[in-house]
């Protein structure tokens, strides 16, 4: 998932700093050997099975594009199309025409064919700075986007007034990128959206933070001491409000993705700083910072929840549901954290990790990814085997299960693999001269792996070099 490009907030912002001052000089980063992998390599590294025998994965690049937006916040698979969410700032032209942003940051929705043509784009935004949390798509094939938008904003010729320092907007479009309606959602300060689902009949739900007080269709909710609360909400595909909730305690919470089940639960992920109760009794943080699964029937109620964090450091950023009623999340971890089965110790300044727990929320298995800096995970997928797929970004090196990837500069995009049953898969990443990123990861019907990102200046994924000063990538590779 270093201040993050996409969906970038305050408080993994100060995360991350506290991350990386703690351990500025390599020479007292644990884990770093003394042989660590030098930075100047070839441009793009390539898959490295764990095990040549055993890895499903031989590397193909099919293709790759630059596109001229500021990050990718989501990618959606449309059948054989997909959809994505970002940010641009100026004047763009994304193949169909030009857009020209509003204010510093407008939203943009994007739907490409399987060969990465443009079919259209859409422009959203006003005077501030707007960004999309998520997309989904309705089981009719509308579209869904959820935006956090400042000031005057315009959706699809609706203009809406922020009442806080900031609201959130939900749209929704046809196929075709025609909008259909957009609504509202505000308080009396700042509210962030994080994530947005849609289930197999037409539900939506929402998640975010919020500060103060904040409506989200069933009256006001109030935030603890004024400080980041969550929120989470699911409506009819009709939109009216099923159920809401405050979530939090003292100091600050924040929720970072959100995802339905097959059977209509909800799973949520996020961070707390003292103590959080889902319905069921209060987490306490064991640190400066841990971080939460969630799980909610479809009528609302807890499941189970579990933290995940030990005495440092810890966030969980992204989460997703299987089909046989796991749920699985990504993210990092410092020192050790305990993700319900005992203490795992990091092997790095910040490991990432996925984990995998069953429908009573009884921990499968864990596995983790040290490396010289933070290796952060943006974004997770399931194959249509159940296996895990990641994206995100790390520096200088990274192991994933004996697979050393090696960075080419400041920061490189990885993408790794584990199978349903959490052996080792694959590990692959490729970089520039500067900060690259791997923001967004979906996999298609037939298992390609389509993966967005963020570049500062170029990179090869595999069909010759992009360059950029400044935006993003959308590569397809096949496995």
């Amino acid at each position: 998932m270093a201040p993050r490009v996409h969906s970038s907030t305050r408080m993994r912002t100060s995360l991350l700093c506290m991350l990386t001052l703690a351990a500025c000089d390599p020479g007292t980063r644990p884990g770093a050997p003394a042989d660590a992998a030098p930075a100047a390599l070839a441009d793009a590294t390539p898959f490295v099975p764990i095990d040549a025998g055993v890895s499903p994965l031989v590397p193909h690049h099919v293709w790759s594009h630059r596109l001229p937006y500021g990050f990718v916040q989501a990618l959606v698979p449309a059948g054989d199309d997909l959809v994505l969410a970002g940010t641009f700032s100026g004047t763009i032209d994304p193949g169909a025409g030009p857009l020209v942003s509003a204010g510093f940051s407008d939203i943009v929705l994007a739907r490409y064919d399987g060969d990465g043509a443009l079919r259209w784009a859409r422009r959203a935004g006003g005077s501030g700075g707007d960004r999309p949390a998520g997309a989904a798509l309705a089981p009719d094939g509308d579209v869904w986007m959820l935006s956090t938008f400042q000031g005057d904003a315009d959706f699809g010729g609706v203009t809406l007034h922020a009442v806080g320092t900031s609201d959130l907007a939900l749209s929704r479009y046809h196929g075709d990128g025609t909008h259909v309606s957009t609504r509202q959602l505000g308080g009396t300060a700042e509210v962030h959206a994080r994530g947005l689902a849609v289930d197999a009949h037409g539900r939506v739900a929402i998640a975010g933070s919020f500060h103060k007080t904040f409506d989200l269709g069933g009256g006001p909710l109030t935030s603890t001491d004024h400080l980041d609360d969550v929120f989470v909400a699911v409506y009819t595909p009709a939109g009216a409000l099923e159920w809401a909730h405050r979530l939090g305690g003292a100091k600050v919470d924040d929720c970072f993705d959100v995802a339905f089940a097959p059977d209509g639960d909800l799973v949520l992920a996020g961070i707390f700083e003292t103590s959080i109760d889902f319905g069921g009794g209060a987490l306490l943080a064991q640190g400066p910072a841990d971080g939460f699964v969630a799980r909610f029937t479809s009528d609302g109620h807890q499941r189970w929840a579990r933290r995940v964090g030990g005495v440092w450091l810890d966030n969980v950023e992204a989460i997703v549901a299987g089909p046989d009623g796991d749920t699985l999340a990504a993210g990092y971890f410092t020192q050790s954290a305990d993700f319900g089965a005992g203490p795992v110790a990091t092997s790095g300044v910040a490991d990432a990790f996925v984990a995998r727990w069953d429908q009573t929320g009884a921990l499968r298995w864990i596995r983790h990814a040290p490396g010289f800096d933070v290796v952060a995970i943006y974004d997770l997928a399931l194959a249509p085997d159940g296996a895990a797929r990641v994206t995100g970004s790390f520096r200088d090196w990274a192991d994933f299960d004996g697979a050393r990837l090696a960075g080419v500069a400041l920061q490189d995009v990885f993408m790794a693999g584990w199978a349903a049953d959490g052996a080792p898969g694959f590990a692959w990443s490729a970089g520039g001269p500067d900060e690259d990123q791997g923001t967004g990861l979906l996999v298609a019907g037939n298992g390609d792996l389509l993966v967005a990102g963020w570049l500062a200046g170029s990179i090869d994924l595999g069909g010759g070099p992009l360059v950029g000063d400044g935006g993003t990538f959308l590569a397809r590779m096949r496995p």
